[in-house]
């Protein structure tokens, strides 16, 4: 049990301080290059753009793959749940972006489920330390005492917001006591509208202008550094404010 002592308030994450610094300097750098050679890649880049931007292309494209690219999509949205580094976030737009919101949508969730219940699955046959090899052992412990003390609502919360962990989420489900029937009707639910969301920018890229197209894909890889960089101190601020609420 997950033991709130009310006189000692939780503590706020630490910030990084120069690491922090020296990140965004190298983002500095990295722009302002961007923008003075910009005479060299923006007429390629724009030439790209417009034929990824031709739904009959892209279609073209995914027919001469056959039955391989569904089945890729959904391989790679297993592995993302299976191998926490990987930021399950890029798929379901490209998904929408490459097979339209209705075939992205269910790839996107066949996949991801898939991977979730494998998750739990391998979690629950070869306990906790099975899991602390997908996803370390302190992350796993911290997840763990919050998931046994409030249960299926906490993981829900998880799975249905944006940038929390919700692969860990998925071993720490494993061990619980909560069947894995109820788990994956639930989780399915909570899941769902993110990704039909995710799914269906994707799809609405391909009738964007090609400025807002750049626009929103540079904003997307901006997002790909943060969870990539950032994803630990994510997490440390989520639990910092769900202590801070259960001290109320």
């Amino acid at each position: 049990m997950l033991q709130n002592n009310p006189s000692t308030p939780a503590s706020r994450p630490a910030r990084g301080g120069f690491r922090f610094f020296g990140s965004w300097l190298w983002i500095a750098i990295l722009v302002l290059g961007l923008a003075v050679t910009h005479e060299h890649w923006l007429p390629v880049l724009s030439i790209w753009l417009e034929r990824y931007q031709d739904r009959a292309w892209v279609e073209s494209a995914i027919r001469r793959w056959g039955a391989w690219a569904p089945l890729a999509s959904i391989g790679l949205n297993i592995l993302q749940v299976l191998l926490a580094p990987i930021p399950g976030q890029i798929f379901a737009p490209l998904n929408g972006y490459l097979f339209g919101p209705l075939w992205g949508t269910l790839y996107s969730i066949v996949g991801v489920q898939l991977g979730s219940m494998l998750a739990m699955g391998l979690s629950r046959v070869f306990g906790r330390r099975l899991a602390e090899r997908f996803t370390g052992a302190a992350l796993l412990a911290r997840w763990d005492r919050l998931a046994h003390r409030w249960g299926l609502p906490l993981i829900l919360l998880v799975f249905a917001l944006p940038l929390l962990p919700d692969d860990v989420l998925c071993f720490v489900a494993g061990l619980t006591d909560i069947p894995l029937r109820r788990l994956f009707s639930w989780t399915l639910l909570a899941r769902f509208p993110g990704v039909a969301a995710a799914v269906l920018l994707g799809d609405r890229a391909l009738r964007l202008p090609i400025w807002m197209l750049g626009i929103l894909g540079s904003g997307l890889l901006g997002l790909l550094w943060l969870v990539l960089h950032y994803h630990r101190r994510i997490q440390a601020w989520f639990l910092w404010r769900f202590r801070r609420y259960l001290h109320r």
